[in-house]
């Protein structure tokens, strides 16, 4: 079958499909550049030794990734492909930023990622102080905890429970006032 010079159709996609292929092109360098963040939440939420083992490894391929990125994205600028481009560029631009913020980055996954583990364990703890004795005797529990890396940290740990067991938690013995506010 044969098309007349009048029945020939448009090379040009509809303005929906060009509308959804923008989005589209937009949206995937997002996704990779909040996925480096989201990685380190995982690893943290998993356990204090994949966070450690992996977290370096798993930057490193993010960091990667994103030169790649940014040698395609100049490639698409030099064949005038801005749109491209320009998505492209924004995963480097994200990668560059989380580098330069490293320790609120870091601080944010830590935190995030305890707090999920906490979460999902949560139930098991509360079973398992239920199974400390009763008596009037101080009760202790302690769970998947690394310790202290030196005995500056231990002290200032320490220091800074006692601050809070004295100063600012109220004891139900003491009418719920603290032992400061004696």
């Amino acid at each position: 079958m044969t098309l007349s010079s009048d029945q020939t159709q448009p090379l040009v996609p509809r303005p929906a499909k060009r509308r959804r292929r923008r989005i589209a092109i937009f949206l995937w360098p997002v996704a990779f550049a909040i996925a480096g963040p989201a990685g380190l939440v995982l690893l943290w939420s998993i356990s204090f030794d994949a966070a450690f083992t992996f977290a370096f490894p798993f930057l490193g391929l993010w960091a990667f990734v994103a030169l790649i990125a940014l040698v395609v994205a100049v490639i698409l600028a030099i064949g005038r492909r801005w749109l491209e481009a320009l998505s492209l560029a924004l995963f480097p631009l994200a990668v560059f930023v989380a580098f330069l913020n490293f320790m609120s980055m870091w601080g944010f996954a830590v935190q995030t990622g305890e707090y999920i583990r906490f979460r999902v364990k949560r139930a098991a703890y509360l079973a398992d102080i239920a199974k400390l004795p009763m008596d009037k005797g101080p009760r202790l529990a302690i769970f998947d905890w690394g310790g202290f890396a030196d005995g500056y940290e231990a002290r200032a740990g320490i220091g800074a429970w006692m601050a809070f067991y004295n100063g600012r938690r109220p004891h139900q013995a003491l009418g719920n006032r603290t032992p400061m506010a004696l």
